[in-house]
């Protein structure tokens, strides 16, 4: 994803991001159709369990 906050369309299911730790990528995806906006977060910034990383509005 551009390191924009400009609001991206997603569908239910669709990969809305990577998240990497130990060399293992995990997909994040999204649960429902929707604009999504992402929080401010930079690319590489470690992430806590529970951390929002972005909402979707329908």
């Amino acid at each position: 994803m551009p390191a924009s906050s400009s609001p991206w369309t997603w569908t239910a299911g669709q990969t809305v991001a990577v998240l990497e730790a130990m060399k293992t990528e995990t997909p994040v995806t999204a649960p429902a159709a929707g604009v999504l906006r992402r929080e401010a977060l930079a690319p590489g910034a470690g992430v806590a369990r529970g951390q929002r990383l972005a909402r979707i509005e329908s």
